[in-house]
């Protein structure tokens, strides 16, 4: 496809950035909307695998500074619900690097990738389609203010939630998984460490599982909680530290410290893991990439990863090819095998991380005592091969 062509990226995440840097080295023209009225330094921890998520950062200049930021949780500490360990082991750095990848608050990897484009994208905040007409010349976009413009091309990485793919393909392609959690890094505001440095630990219940860490600099806390739920119940905001404290604070006291010391300033993500199934990720001149096309949730590991590979290929091959259909047929034939196994191996993950599997809880916690530490580290592993064209 010719440089110079305008695309539409409607998403400025993980995915849009990405993308919005490889369409600009490639000679494109990308202008990206972002529904938030503004960046905000917000996140909690997410992985950038060793296979393909660094790689793909090492093509953009950005692993060595990405590096800095690294939360290094390289000690795995686990207690049952009764406060009895369970496994305590110390993954070397290399082994820790293949099999689980570059620990890193979202928010810092989102900042990093924004500085890459801000001087050289349109980037437009508190901006998202409303409307989607496409013809043989290219596709014509109404904004939520009701403005319209021309576009050669439009491609979805607005999330899960992606108001792109239900404009152009529709809904029904949410698979639930009958896992809810929270998540969260905030200052440390309980004036004592709530860990070492290099410790993540945890507490596996019975449907669920709780854990928390320092940051490296250690002015600031991670938490979680990852939950079976049948049905997913959204929590306003406002109500998601109260639910909090009353169903899970109770079973560790450090994490119930961490809890009591939160403000209603803090973001706190609650949020279920959902996965989207879709036959294709493109029709006419709509392209999705990241979670709006596959979604493999957080249990995977690999979402970060897969949707910087993704902005990647779809740049490449619309580098490559004269025919933008071409160019699309070719990313998603390249991209879905292996997100068909990352979204495999997180529903296995899930009932892990929630002790939902048929092994019965005390079981499961008899058995993990047994195996082998290095053996731990590939049952989550975020490992995933896949060539980078």
């Amino acid at each position: 496809m010719s440089s110079g062509k305008k695309i539409l990226i409607s998403g400025g995440g993980i995915a849009g950035c990405t993308l919005a840097y490889f369409l600009k080295q490639y000679g494109f023209t990308p202008v990206v909307v972002e529904s938030a009225p503004e960046f905000k330094h917000i996140g909690y921890l997410l992985a950038l695998n060793e296979q393909i998520g660094q790689k793909v950062a090492e093509k953009m200049g950005i692993l060595e500074k990405l590096k800095t930021y690294e939360v290094h949780l390289t000690r795995n500490i686990i207690n049952d619900m009764y406060g009895k360990l369970i496994l305590d082991f110390d993954a070397p750095p290399k082994l820790h690097n293949e099999n689980t990848g570059l620990m890193l608050n979202r928010a810092d990897l989102h900042m990093t990738l924004f500085d890459q484009i801000k001087n050289d994208v349109e980037f437009r905040f508190d901006e998202e389609i409303s409307a989607i007409a496409q013809d043989t010349e290219g596709a014509e976009v109404t904004f939520k203010n009701g403005a319209k413009e021309r576009f050669d091309l439009v491609v979805g990485a607005d999330g899960v939630h992606s108001k792109t793919r239900e404009l152009v393909f529709g809904t029904g392609f949410e698979k639930y998984l009958g896992t809810a959690y929270f998540a969260f890094i905030v200052p440390n505001r309980t004036g004592a460490p709530v860990a070492k440095e290099r410790d993540l630990v945890m507490m596996r219940g019975k449907e669920f599982l709780l854990a928390y860490h320092a940051t490296s600099s250690g002015i600031g806390i991670g938490g979680y909680i990852f939950h079976a739920a049948k049905v997913f119940d959204a929590l306003s905001p406002q109500a998601r530290r109260t639910y909090m404290l009353e169903n899970y604070g109770k079973f560790n006291k450090m994490f119930q410290h961490i809890l009591e010391h939160l403000t209603p300033e803090d973001s706190i993500f609650h949020g279920p893991f959902t996965q989207i199934i879709m036959p294709q990720w493109h029709k006419g001149r709509v392209c999705l990439i990241g979670d709006a096309a596959h979604c493999p949730t957080p249990a995977s590991g690999l979402g970060a990863s897969m949707a910087m590979a993704d902005a990647y290929i779809l740049a490449k091959k619309l580098s490559e090819e004269t025919d933008y259909t071409v160019a699309f047929a070719a990313y998603d034939a390249h991209v879905r095998p292996y997100i068909a196994k990352a979204q495999r191996t997180a529903i296995t993950a899930s009932k892990i991380l929630t002790g939902t599997s048929i092994v019965p809880y005390e079981l499961t916690n008899a058995i993990l005592r047994k195996v082998p530490a290095r053996f731990i580290t590939t049952i989550h592993s975020h490992k995933l091969e896949m060539p980078l064209p």
